[in-house]
């Protein structure tokens, strides 16, 4: 697994409220809009994205959500964390009896190699993308 459809979801909703002016709080059902997310399922993100403390919600007239102050430099690996136990990708998919390659093994499959360039390009993503990052790649 790399990682879940919640993580999806807090990352577009994170990316959505990190275009918004420092500090403005929005609407879920303008973030949900925005960010082509279920309010239903939003609602449950947040929830999750308040406890963890990468948002701040108020309700009632003036209400909404907006990100705490460092949310913007919250790597994706930090958000994907609070949804997912395993984030990443799975074990070595090249042998056929399901190879466990591990830095330890003393036999490796031999496709060991390129699957270990493969999981560590990707481990560097996770923990060097940030939610400013993905905002910025999205702007409109």
């Amino acid at each position: 697994m790399i990682y879940s459809r919640m993580t999806m979801h807090a990352i577009a909703a994170l990316a959505e409220l990190a275009r918004q002016p420092s500090g403005e709080r929005v609407a879920t059902a303008r973030i949900a809009d925005a960010a082509s997310i279920s309010r239903p399922m939003l609602t449950k993100v947040i929830a999750e994205l308040q406890h963890s403390g990468f948002v701040r919600t108020r309700e009632g007239r003036r209400g909404g959500v907006r990100l705490t102050d460092q949310a913007t430099q919250t790597s994706l690996r930090q958000v994907a964390n609070t949804f997912d136990r395993n984030v990443g990708l799975p074990e070595c998919p090249f042998h056929p009896e399901g190879c466990r390659c591990s830095e330890e093994r003393q036999n490796p499959c031999k496709a060991h190699a390129l699957w270990t360039a493969a999981r560590d390009a990707f481990e560097r993503f996770l923990d060097d993308v940030t939610i400013a990052d993905v905002a910025e790649a999205h702007q409109e």
